[in-house]
């Protein structure tokens, strides 16, 4: 809030100005340093001379009228990391230029403590006050001189004087403070820094921004942003809209509500008036009822309050029982070792092929069944034939063995996999890559602006490989939960309004199948204001008292929602759906295809073969002999 009270700069006029006073003022503000602004040099040095004793920070002198503050006001009045007081006396004839030049650029702002010293009527001074662009944060202090007699020193009435929104025609406040005179005891103890003070805006109208994103045609924006119905979509400006309205109710305070279909994203840092940031930008609107997260590069744009809500963008999935990256069946083993057990099948059978060769059992109809038999084994199928050779019978002995220790393995994996919930491999975004999962992004603008401007270069890959060329790559809130449902797809939204859609859409075997991965960072949302905003500090203790008191929780538990835990015990047998085992059934297809088309191969072949052999016979037929 602002003060007018010594703080880099100081100006006074020496027969006016008690040095007590500064002094008890630099006290009072904390400050390191002074600029003091004097209408001729003279009076400076004595005022020097008696400030350098009490005051250990920086003192500045400038000429009120002088060139040099005129051309270079923006160097002398940066704060930087001071807590700057400027002391200027009213008296001189040119302070009402000196009180135009702050105003317009807003130097009575809550960066400033002033002290005011004058020795004109009231009514003249407080009417010079009204006209400045103080606001609900300056902190000017202004001392009124009277002298009784020539002889005795000067007595001073303290006000503090403030406003609240000078640019939507808020009223300024002069409010008597206490009285000062140095050769008597002072009264100088209340104060109007206090919320609850200046916690009455007196009924002006506020301007503010908010975004139509959510909102159906059906009903007005109004009645839209009134609902507490649980969210399906876009959800952030109606617990924005509801903290503004209570803000109202606290700071006395009325809103006008610009609606933009734009965010403005990529207006930042331009002179463009584009949507909610370029409004904020060109200080257009008093504030913004769609809640913003804070980053680096909106950080000039506009100032935050406080964190109403965190919200949490994350990438969801029903997780694939077999990672989504490899067929269930062929799980259970590496590729190594699938290879491995083919090379041992084929060396077995062309081992028992080459004892056969051996031994001249010759026979195509007994040599040829051992490749069958060997896989036969492996299957765990039963053989009803016999062999007469020794190794050969070694070489089965050893391949039952060897296919009933795998098969073993094999089977109990399988079982397992299928019957318990498997655990959830995919848990990081490079592993969401590596998998054969879809991916779709919510179709909003921060979700575009992110993947546009994010210089992660593993959300990059994610996006150049799996959206940029496909036909789902960004869609609504309803497409994406309900390829959710179907299952292999990835679905990147806000959670606070796709876990109605789950709750109400997915069995609870269904929630408990769903993994998330973290793909957007965490962030904050706020009201913002913007840059500069004097409502900076009220609505920062508001929104706190409100949080102290449950409003905005209450708000927050009915507009973000939350998916309740999984209920399915993690051991429990679970239902094999035809999909886990499709593979099998296209096999079986496989199969069938195959077979009838040998089938009419052989039965092509066969009348081919039969037609030429019934031309053979017609040729040498004489025809038949009694």
């Amino acid at each position: 809030m602002l003060r007018i009270f010594i703080l880099d700069y100081l100006v006074l006029t020496a027969a006016l100005l008690d040095y007590s006073l500064i002094k008890e003022f630099s006290r009072r503000e904390k400050t390191n340093t002074m600029v003091l602004l004097y209408c001729n040099m003279s009076e400076t040095i004595e005022a020097f001379r008696h400030l350098s004793k009490n005051f250990s920070g920086s003192i500045h002198a400038l000429e009120q009228g002088g060139t040099q503050f005129i051309n270079n006001h923006h160097l002398y009045m940066a704060t930087q990391h001071f807590r700057l007081s400027v002391i200027a006396d009213l008296s001189c004839p040119a302070s009402v230029d000196l009180l135009d030049i702050c105003s317009e650029n807003w130097y009575f702002n809550g960066s400033y403590r002033w002290l005011l010293v004058s020795a004109d009527t009231k009514d003249l001074t407080f009417k010079l006050m009204k006209n400045q662009n103080l606001n609900i944060d300056s902190r000017v202090t202004l001392a009124m001189a009277s002298f009784e007699s020539e002889a005795e020193e000067a007595q001073y009435e303290i006000f503090e004087v403030y406003g609240t929104v000078k640019k939507r025609g808020g009223k300024t406040h002069v409010v008597n403070v206490g009285f000062w005179n140095s050769a008597v005891d002072h009264e100088w103890n209340c104060s109007t820094y206090s919320y609850r003070t200046r916690s009455n805006f007196g009924g002006i109208k506020l301007r503010s921004i908010v975004s139509v994103l959510g909102a159906p045609h059906k009903i007005t924006m109004d009645n839209y942003l009134s609902l507490t119905e649980p969210a399906k979509n876009y959800v952030a400006n109606r617990l924005g809209y509801r903290t503004v309205k209570l803000l109202g109710v606290l700071l006395n305070f009325r809103v006008v509500h610009i609606l933009t279909t734009e965010w403005g994203f990529d207006v930042v840092g331009t002179n463009s008036t584009k949507g909610i940031i370029g409004q904020l930008q060109q200080n257009l609107v008093d504030l913004s009822s769609a809640p913003l997260a804070i980053t680096s590069e909106r950080m000039q744009s506009f100032d935050q309050t406080i964190d109403l809500v965190t919200r949490r963008i994350i990438t969801i999935f029903r997780h694939p029982k077999n990672g989504g990256s490899r067929n269930i069946f062929l799980h259970p083993f590496q590729n190594m070792l699938w290879f491995g057990i083919i090379l041992v099948l084929l060396f077995s059978s062309g081992f028992l092929l080459f004892s056969c060769f051996v031994k001249r059992q010759r026979s195509q109809g007994r040599c040829s069944h051992f490749l069958l038999l060997v896989f036969g084994f492996f299957c765990q199928q039963s053989y009803a034939g016999s062999t007469a050779i020794s190794p050969s019978r070694m070489v089965l002995l050893t391949m039952l063995l060897f296919s009933l220790t795998v098969y073993q393995f094999y089977s109990c994996f399988i079982i397992g996999y299928l019957l318990v919930l498997p655990p959830k491999n995919i848990r990081t975004i490079e592993q969401l890559i590596e998998s054969n999962l879809g991916f779709s992004i919510e179709d909003v603008p921060y979700n575009r602006d992110y993947f546009n401007r994010t210089k992660n270069p593993l959300a990059r890959e994610l996006y150049e490989k799996k959206v940029l060329n496909s036909d789902v790559g960004f869609i609504n809130v309803s497409l994406g939960v309900d390829l959710i449902k179907r299952g292999k797809h990835a679905f990147h939204c806000d959670t606070s309004y796709v876990n109605t859609w789950i709750m109400e859409s997915f069995s609870d075997y269904e929630q408990c199948e769903l993994q998330e991965i973290e793909t957007y960072p965490t962030r904050p949302l706020q009201i913002v204001i913007p840059k500069g905003s004097p409502l900076k500090e009220p609505f920062r203790v508001s929104i706190r008292l409100m949080m102290d008191t449950g409003l905005v929780q209450y708000y927050r538990r009915k507009f973000f929602m939350k998916r309740p835990p999984c209920s399915t015990d993690s051991f429990a047998t679970v239902r094999v759906g035809f999909w886990d085992i499709a593979s099998l059934f296209w096999l079986l297809v496989a199969g069938f295809t195959i077979s009838i088309f040998v089938l009419a191969v052989e039965i092509l072949e066969f009348r081919v073969r039969m037609h030429f052999w019934d031309k053979e016979f017609l040729k040498h037929y004489t025809g038949w002999h009694n």
